[in-house]
């Protein structure tokens, strides 16, 4: 069982910090990946999932020790969330979702790349969706892509072939 305790007081931690600019503890940020050496088994995801959100975590990877992500996210671009649910499986990270977050859409990836996974909270899955609002003007190519790499991604993490 997770230890709620801990959780509470990191969001508490996090959110004075943020609010008060008081340093309970030493914060660092890298793009919407957050560290805070108060959970030291923790590393936190907190908003939508952009362009070098990956990159970031990596950053953090190379940094600091963990074994759980800790995920608040709405989703947002797949093809860095399929890069990012990648760093996560290949480390053997845990991932988590807590009580009253939400990890929905491209988040979902995060969510199923961990080793042992949690959902306390809430967890969106739809099917795959464009921006796109014509896609007669669009290279279908692309969208077979992504949707490729999704497959590719379950097949690598869901279901491992047997040595």
């Amino acid at each position: 069982m997770l230890p709620k305790l801990r959780f509470a007081f990191a969001a508490a931690a996090l959110a004075l910090t943020s609010i008060c600019g008081m340093a309970l503890s030493d914060t660092y940020r890298y793009g919407n990946v957050i560290y805070d050496d108060s959970t030291p088994d923790y590393i936190y995801f907190v908003g939508p999932i952009s362009e070098n959100q990956a990159y970031q975590f990596r950053l953090a990877m190379r940094k600091h020790e963990f074994s759980t992500v800790v995920l608040y996210s709405p989703g947002g671009n797949v093809d860095e969330g399929l890069k990012f649910s990648r760093y996560i499986n290949g480390e053997d990270l845990n991932t988590v979702i807590p009580k009253n977050a939400l990890c929905a859409s491209a988040c979902s990836y995060l969510f199923f790349a961990g080793v042992e996974r949690t959902a306390l909270g809430d967890l969106g899955v739809h099917q795959f969706r464009t921006n796109y609002p014509n896609l007669e003007n669009e290279d279908p190519e692309d969208f077979l892509f992504l949707i490729e790499e999704g497959v590719l991604l379950i097949n690598d993490i869901l279901l491992p072939l047997e040595q």
